[in-house]
Formats: structure tokens, sequence, C-alpha cells
């Protein structure tokens, strides 16, 4: 079922429909009840196992045969957003495909938004480490540069690899790659980001 032209997921325990975009049960028992929300990735399977070398995986029958590289031909049509309390933000993935390291501050939060071109994946990390606040460029090959110790970062990760932060990982947070009809859809008050 589709709901605002998205697609809508329903429990078998209680048969509630609930919207993936909002993490909200829409009708039914669950009515009004909320998902916890838990970090996710889409990513190619390449990148997977460079971020994760150690890794298993559940090997299901594919459904649908659209989930490729090929899913990126159109980067206009794609946003990468999150939530600040309850103000909700996005970045457009055709401005972060030119640019795949940005600083930003959203809802008095200072956050770093990351895109690997190579691997697919976006992240959403805060800026924050050991208390001090670090602004971040691109430095090839999926990883980025802090500009106060010149440390050197796994953007996938969000892992410090070299100088004198190594060792430290920047605290994830929460967001999701959507279609930008559905996000402009579920949150028409979603304000843009702009890099820093």
């Amino acid at each position: 079922m589709l709901w605002n032209r998205s697609l809508v997921m329903y429990d078998v325990e209680t048969k509630s429909n609930w919207s993936h975009i909002l993490g909200r049960a829409m009708d039914g028992e669950m009515k009004g009840t909320r998902l916890e929300m838990l970090p996710s990735e889409m990513t190619t399977w390449d990148g997977w196992r460079k971020a994760h070398p150690d890794t298993t995986v559940l090997n299901l029958s594919r459904t649908h045969q659209g989930f490729t590289k090929d899913f990126y031909k159109d980067p206009a049509a794609w946003v990468y957003g999150w939530s600040v309390g309850r103000n909700q933000y996005h970045a457009g993935m055709e401005a972060l495909a030119k640019d795949p390291v940005w600083n930003v501050e959203t809802g008095g939060d200072t956050l770093l938004v990351v895109f690997d071109p190579t691997s697919t994946l976006a992240q959403l990390y805060s800026r924050r480490v050991r208390s001090r606040t670090l602004s971040f460029s691109a430095a090839g090959d999926g990883r980025m540069k802090d500009s106060e110790t010149g440390s050197i970062w796994e953007m996938s990760t969000g892992s410090a690899v070299s100088g004198t932060l190594k060792g430290n990982r920047l605290e994830q947070r929460l967001g999701m790659l959507s279609y930008r009809r559905a996000w402009n859809d579920f949150y028409p008050k979603s304000q843009a980001a702009e890099p820093r």
C-alpha cells in the first residue's frame, strides 16, 4: 500500500498501518505509536565490507532489482534528511555528490553530513569530540580531515585512523535517504541545510 505515494507497512499482530518515513502507526490498534528509529546504511557490498571486514550477511531473496548504483542516476531526486528536536532538515544528494563533506548547524546542533559516492553511503555525525567542535573537509578515498588537529577520519565509520585523535569515533546521528518528493510530502517545513 502507499500513502502520499510512499511505502506503508503493516504489522502482523495488529494489522496496523505504519508510515516508514514518519515511523508512526497511521491507523489500526497501534495508531499514534512511534517506532524507535535505528541506524541503518544504504551502501554497496564493497563499501560495507571495507568498513566492516569481519561482517556476516543475511542473504534473502530479492524482491526488487532496482537497488543498484544506478539507483542514483538522478541525484537531484534524492535528499538525506534528519530531525533535531521537532524540526526536520535535509541535504540534497546532488549537492552532496559535488561537495561530500558538510559541516552544518541545524537546530543549535553542530553536525557533519558526509557522502561517499564510491560506496553510495550517506552518514550524519556530531562534530563534538572531547567537548570540542571540529570542522571537517574531504581528504579523498572515503576519508576526511579535521582542521583543528589534522587527524584523518573514515567517512563510513566516523573513526579517526591517524593523527592526534586516532582511536576516537564521531557519534553517529540518525538520518535517512529519501526521495525528495516523499520527504517534502511528509515534512513540508523541512529546512535545507547549508554547508559552512
